[in-house]
This record gives structure tokens, C-alpha cells and sequence, in this order.
């Protein structure tokens, strides 16, 4: 089975966001987290503590914008907002519980969309579906997402 190539996982994973932020409107689930506030807990849950700054750095938006949208996040108690231990100064961001379960929603999302319109995770899904049945295969193809897209972005490969 080959790999898909960067620019069909992409693809994929517009398609699966968008497909998200229409699922989640139409159940009313999702007028809690914006897309931009999904990749802000997306940041916040792969860095250890970042700073406010860290984070408008890192999806390269202005502060104020990052600000607004961690306002919101706190307020939906997706984050909590940690004093820094060695400077007062800093205030560092930590996701909570209840953002991570948000985190891991919007990935089985992902994964059972691409489950049902991809070839290549299709046969995947099934093969681990006899094995390991429907629900631990869901959580197996989005780990295999979020890792592709690790390797997408961090070495410009698939």
C-alpha cells in the first residue's frame, strides 16, 4: 500500500476540518471551538507550557488575536491560565481535561472522515476493525493522522 502523497493528505485534512466545523454546527457542538481555537488547544497540548506570545508566535497571528482567542478557551475551560514559577511576569497556558477530551473529539471526527472517503485509510481501517473492532480502530487511524501530519510538518515528507 503506498503512502499518500503531502499535498492529498492536505487535501484530506481541509476536507476533514471543514467537514468538522459543519458536523459540529448542525449539533450545535462545535459553536464552542472556532477551527483557530482548535489549533490553539492543538499548540497548547504539544508544548509544555507555552507562553501567550509563544503561541500568536507559532500560528503567526498578532497577540491581541491569540489573546481573544485564549480568552475564549479559558472561559470554556479548555485552558487554564498557570503563573510562570520563575517569573512573575509570565503567564503560561496549560489545556485541561476537558480540552483535551475536545482535542480528541475533533480527531475521531477526522479520522472517521477520512475512513469513509479516503483509499488509503480505508483498507487500513478495516484491517485493524477485525482485529481490534470499530471504536479502537478509529483512535488507531486518527493517531495514524496526527502522526503523518507530524511527519508532514516537521520533515516536508508523508
Amino acid at each position: 500500500m503506498v503512502p499518500p502523497d503531502t499535498s492529498t493528505l492536505i487535501s484530506l485534512i481541509i476536507d476533514a476540518t471543514r467537514l468538522l466545523r459543519d458536523q459540529a454546527s448542525r449539533h450545535g457542538a462545535t459553536d464552542r471551538f472556532s477551527l483557530a481555537q482548535l489549533r490553539v488547544l492543538t499548540r497548547v497540548a504539544e508544548t509544555e507550557a507555552p507562553t501567550m506570545t509563544e503561541i500568536a508566535e507559532s500560528l503567526a497571528v498578532p497577540s491581541p488575536t491569540a489573546t481573544a482567542l485564549i480568552d475564549r478557551l479559558v472561559q470554556d475551560h479548555a485552558l487554564e491560565r498557570v503563573p510562570d514559577e520563575h517569573d512573575r511576569r509570565l503567564v503560561r497556558l496549560r489545556i485541561t481535561k476537558t480540552g483535551r477530551r475536545d482535542l480528541r473529539t475533533s480527531m475521531v471526527e477526522a479520522a472517521n472522515h477520512a475512513i469513509q472517503s479516503h483509499p488509503h485509510w480505508k483498507p487500513r481501517f478495516e484491517h485493524l476493525e477485525k482485529r481490534k473492532g470499530r471504536s479502537k480502530a478509529v483512535v488507531a487511524i486518527a493517531r495514524m493522522l496526527l502522526v503523518a501530519v507530524w511527519h508532514i510538518l516537521t520533515k516536508a515528507e508523508a
